[in-house]
């Protein structure tokens, strides 16, 4: 098994991530991402020609993901992120930190963001 620690190690605190879906907050206060159905060349044309109710995926965050989704703006870094988080919950930046880089790295595997090397 991977050690965490070793990820920070090499600087992920620096990554900044960028959406690549959009998102909305539905009327129960939840953020649902709206990633689209087919991709790649030869499904791509396909989503076009769905109804606008069923040419997405739709996946609901929790409270926790929902707020670091908001903070992703493509200019802010996870360290960033982070601070701003765990001073509004007066939590652990570090940890923090480990937290929302297994996020993102699970949203990025998904395709639904891209991250990026600062500089």
């Amino acid at each position: 098994m991977k050690d965490q620690s070793s990820d920070m190690e090499i600087g992920v605190d620096r990554v900044i991530p960028r959406r690549l879906v959009e998102s909305r907050e539905r009327p129960d206060g939840c953020l649902e991402l709206l990633a689209p159905r087919f991709q790649g060349f030869w499904f791509g044309w396909l989503q076009r020609w769905l109804p606008q109710d069923r040419a997405h995926q739709r996946v609901v965050l929790d409270d926790t993901g929902g707020r670091v989704w908001k903070y992703i703006d493509g200019t802010a870094d996870i360290r960033g992120i982070a601070q701003s988080l765990a001073a509004a919950d007066d939590d652990d930046p570090v940890e923090m930190i480990q937290r929302i880089w297994l996020f993102v790295r699970a949203m990025a595997a998904e395709g639904w963001l891209e991250l990026r090397a600062p500089g």
